[in-house]
């Protein structure tokens, strides 16, 4: 029987039938829709070079839907592989993508940056570029996204925060998790503050030098936000380790929701992870999570992971992380995500 030792094949459940990385997955109550936002390869360059919005009424039909380029990144900015992780969020009535971009040979320069979508379906919306997601500490930062708190019966008001991993200096390094307060969609406010390091040894397992002598740093990214307004409570999920291979794992944050956000002391961080491999299950360092309410009110993370083991997910053999889902189950308000299995035909 084919199974994940056969490059060849792709797993039923998958999301979009290819390998994608930093899946991105979103239901839109007013249009009863699903959107997904992907990258597309720029075919002369090999790199990453536009996003793509698709649509569709149900999670399956995601997978054959029909991408539709809403941004082309200019050539001078495709450090690297090009564009990095975008994530989309309705605010205030329009679409906001966010993405991370570097001019080519400046990979310390990489930013967040913002498209504007009008209108409430994402997948016929006009996007145009607003510029960069300006943070007053000015350093690398990938991986942004939107934690809306929604306003209360109590009289609190809506308040919204931006959340990436970043360096805390200017050189390549380690990766923490920031969180700074949105004046705007477009706009932060403040100052920068540290939610998150990668400072457990579950967080650490494939850091320092590996056997050809590269730094594999330690890291935190990925995040992505759930709200609980029963229980009063924010659940953060994130990726830890490399995303370059089996130690990649998903670990969660827990802060009250009426507690001070820009205070690290407010973040509880779980005591391993979430999410991590299991070869029994033919899934290898899942990844890159996003938390989302499915059309029936179900609580989902959507997450990459590969389906066979090897020494570099996405270096020189291609990109073998596919897309899963898996729902989020409330237990005494602990967050419950159970690894589902690979299916093959």
């Amino acid at each position: 029987m084919p199974g994940p030792g056969d490059n060849a094949v792709v797993p039923l459940n998958s999301l979009f039938g290819v390998p994608t990385p930093d899946p991105f997955v979103t239901y839109h109550q007013t249009t009863c829709l699903y959107y997904a936002v992907n990258l597309a390869v720029d075919k002369r360059s090999g790199k990453y070079a536009a996003i793509s919005v698709r649509s569709s009424r149900a999670l399956a039909g995601l997978k054959t839907a029909k991408g539709r380029t809403v941004w082309q990144a200019p050539p001078d900015s495709l450090e690297g592989n090009g564009i990095w992780a975008p994530e989309m969020s309705f605010l205030d009535g329009n679409w906001y993508v966010y993405f991370a971009i570097a001019p080519i040979d400046q990979p310390e320069a990489r930013r967040m940056h913002v498209l504007k979508g009008h209108g409430e379906d994402a997948g016929a919306a006009t996007f145009e570029y607003v510029g960069q997601l300006r943070s007053a500490s000015d350093k690398w930062a990938i991986d942004g996204t939107v934690l809306t708190i929604p306003a209360t019966s109590s009289g609190a008001a809506l308040d919204r925060y931006f959340i990436w991993s970043g360096w805390p200096g200017d050189h390549d390094g380690e990766q923490r998790l920031y969180i700074e307060r949105m004046e705007s969609p477009v706009k932060l406010k403040g100052a920068r503050v540290e939610i998150s390091r990668p400072d457990q040894p579950w967080e650490r397992i494939d850091c320092g030098a590996d056997d050809n002598g590269r730094v594999r740093p330690a890291l935190n990214e990925g995040p992505t936000a759930m709200v609980d307004e029963d229980r009063g409570l924010i659940h953060l999920f994130y990726s830890a380790n490399g995303s370059w291979g089996e130690h990649c794992c998903v670990g969660r944050l827990t802060a009250a929701l009426d507690s001070n956000l820009m205070d690290r002391r407010s973040w509880n961080k779980s005591d391993g992870p979430v999410l991590a491999s299991d070869p029994s299950r033919g899934i290898f360092g899942p990844g890159h999570p996003h938390a989302y309410v499915d059309h029936v009110g179900g609580r989902k993370l959507a997450f990459h992971a590969a389906v066979r083991n090897g020494q570099d997910y996405w270096g020189v053999q291609g990109d073998i992380r596919f897309a899963f889902e898996t729902g989020i189950e409330l237990t005494d308000g602990h967050p419950v995500v159970e690894l589902p299995y690979a299916l093959y035909p």
